[in-house]
């Protein structure tokens, strides 16, 4: 049996997938976007999908009347200012960034943390699959090896008793051989 240790998830590696997960969160803009984790399709392109956010843009089409209106609103509801600028296209056309209310983010975070866990905890069993394989393999190659060596020491010991034999054989036909010319 060798050294090889199983990996384990620990609280230290759940507290560090929960810090990044709830980093990403607090920074990314809520929305469609590239997966950059996903398996390209065949053309290479790479999936997109819905990511949660704790940053939500709003979009006011009509003018800036419409854009205090989206934000005295959500205020109003708990929302608060992020730190990603207001845009403007035009003098209609503006787009806001607001922060979603704490306990909204407090509930996206939760699932987050629970996906990312899974996610983990399915990493930690990949790599354990892969150590175990990685064993059985090791073991399978010993086996082998050593019935080599010992089908190659028994080989060597029949070939040295059919040498003995044969030279025993020898012997006694060479001795006959001078018996019979040392008789004449």
């Amino acid at each position: 049996m060798s050294n090889a240790v199983l990996k384990t998830v620990t609280k230290s590696d759940i507290q560090a997938m929960k810090d990044d997960a709830q980093q990403k969160y607090l920074t990314r803009v809520e929305g469609h976007d590239v997966d950059f984790q996903g398996q390209p399709d065949a053309s290479g392109n790479l999936p997109r999908r819905w990511f949660k956010g704790a940053i939500v843009e709003f979009v006011a089409s009509t003018g800036p009347d419409e854009l205090l209106d989206i934000v005295l609103k959500k205020i109003g509801e708990g929302w608060t200012r992020s730190t990603t600028a207001t845009t403007s296209i035009g003098a209609a056309y503006f787009n806001v960034y607001l922060m979603k209310p704490t306990v909204q983010q407090q509930e996206d975070l939760k699932g987050l943390y629970a996906e990312a866990e899974a996610r983990l905890r399915a990493k930690v069993e990949v790599e354990n699959e892969a150590i175990i394989e990685r064993e059985v393999e090791l073991h399978i190659a010993n086996a082998a090896r050593l019935k080599a060596e010992q089908l190659a020491t028994e080989e060597q010991e029949a070939a040295a008793a059919i040498r003995k034999e044969v030279e025993q054989a020898l012997g006694a036909a060479r001795k006959a051989v001078r018996e019979q010319l040392g008789a004449n």
